[in-house]
């Protein structure tokens, strides 16, 4: 990036040379991302994030409704910026369906049978919840709704570089992935768009990634953003290692009184674990575990300052208080066996004081 920075920085769109160079760099990064997922790189138009990207897409599907075919169909438990968007179609005459999640913290496919109707023009769901780990059977739901000619969108923020993507033949008229979620640059992102799709911008001005949005982009962000993916080779290779702490986290934490997991019945991916905490103020744990470098997050990092339970938890039926009193310890390749035998150290000490020597070795 620091190199984009300083030897890309002409405008993509201007036609001297280094508008030229620029633009072939974004070109190249749109390859390399469109090549990890098997998807036409004209597909990948890069946003400022997942959150755009989210909004876009369900905006766009929610402009193409017709009368005849008014209602679209999501979960409970989608990313805010899912729903917020649904609440805000519903405003303008969407109608929308919200199916719950069963008690692990999955969609059924049967449930999102029972909501979509002939009167359905499409869907919304993700590929992995960004508070469980849990995936969705999103590649079943598809091709049911293809049947039907109902479109669908999928938020695959957080299954980007944990599950294989392959874009062809998962079937998504649109998909979600964001460059932070492999290591890469916060603020870039991209929808990628079936080709036979053709969504209303959701940025009007100039015509950049091919008119679909307006704006000057963001040359060392989506440059940083490839770099990220040519990396997750690395990624899936240290899967395994990140799932085997995982399960050696949870197997030990489960030891301690207070703590359940939830959604831990629930196929997931191996980098999440979200616990609910009886018998502790929320806070005063997080600041303590921060204090000792232990970083953690209250459901979605972007509800940080949100003092609601997490709708997700609420969903899969956990109790306001457990909902509450819950944190999300997400792993990385970044993480050593020593990161995970410290954590449990310093858990045991704040919920478990009197019993916490010579408990993890």
């Amino acid at each position: 990036m620091s190199d984009a920075l300083q030897e890309y920085f002409g405008n993509p769109s201007s036609p001297h040379k280094a508008g030229e160079k620029a633009r072939k760099l974004v070109s190249e990064s749109r390859k390399t991302i469109a090549e990890i997922i098997s998807a036409p790189p004209s597909s990948v138009v890069f946003t400022s994030g997942g959150t755009e990207a989210n909004n876009w897409g369900i905006e766009a599907l929610s402009s193409m409704i017709t009368k005849d075919r008014p209602h679209a169909v999501t979960s409970k438990i989608e990313h805010a910026s899912v729903l917020q968007a649904f609440f805000r179609s519903k405003k303008r005459g969407l109608k929308v369906s919200f199916t719950a999640p069963d008690a692990t913290g999955v969609v059924p496919l049967e449930a999102i049978k029972k909501e979509i109707t002939d009167k359905t023009s499409f869907l919304s769901l993700q590929l992995v919840n960004n508070e469980l780990g849990t995936v969705q059977p999103v590649k079943e739901v598809i091709d049911y709704c293809q049947n039907l000619g109902v479109l669908v969108h999928v938020d695959a923020a957080q299954a980007f570089g944990k599950l294989p993507i392959n874009f062809a033949d998962l079937g998504a008229n649109a998909l979600t992935i964001s460059a932070h979620k492999v290591h890469g640059p916060k603020g870039v992102g991209a929808l990628v768009v079936d080709s036979e799709l053709r969504l209303d911008s959701l940025l009007v001005g100039g015509g950049q990634e091919s008119g679909y949005r307006a704006g000057t982009e963001n040359v060392a962000g989506i440059a940083g953003f490839a770099k990220a993916v040519e990396l997750l080779s690395l990624e899936t290779q240290e899967i395994e290692r990140i799932r085997k702490m995982r399960d050696v986290f949870e197997q030990q934490v489960l030891q301690i009184s207070g703590v359940t997991i939830n959604g831990a019945s629930a196929t997931r991916v191996p980098h999440i674990s979200n616990l609910s905490l009886r018998s502790i103020d929320i806070d005063s744990f997080i600041t303590r575990c921060n204090a000792s470098d232990i970083c953690l997050s209250l459901g979605s990092a972007c509800h940080t300052d949100n003092p609601d339970p997490s709708h997700v938890l609420l969903a899969i039926g956990c109790s306001e208080s457990d909902a509450k009193n819950s944190v999300r310890v997400s792993l990385s390749r970044e993480n050593t066996q020593d990161d995970v035998k410290n954590a449990l150290s310093v858990f045991r000490k704040i919920l478990s004081p009197t019993d916490s020597p010579g408990r993890f070795n």
